[in-house]
């Protein structure tokens, strides 16, 4: 259908309809917060895979970046946010 003109219907109970001329097509609305949900990731095992291989790659950098980084005030707050990406909760200092 990519190039094609549709109608888009919207009925009184508001729901809506895409049509490409008699044929109803198969759509879904998108949250306009932009927030993916987990049960979409799920859903989605490429989506998610991706998202993974995403994460452990932030995680090396910041691995790296912890190194280098001269102040404590910064390698705390970097540890603090990998942790939590990892799923580890700590004590506060």
């Amino acid at each position: 259908m990519r190039g094609k003109l549709v109608e888009v219907h919207e009925t009184a109970d508001g729901s809506v309809t895409v049509r490409d001329g008699s044929i109803d097509l198969p759509a879904h609305a998108f949250r306009k917060d932009g927030c993916v949900r987990q049960r979409d990731i799920d859903d989605d095992k490429y989506l998610g895979k991706i998202l993974k291989q995403i994460q452990r790659e932030q995680l090396a950098r910041d691995e790296a970046k912890l190194a280098t980084l001269r102040t404590l005030r910064e390698r705390r707050k970097l540890k603090a946010s990998m942790d939590e990406r990892k799923g580890i909760t700590s004590a506060a200092p």
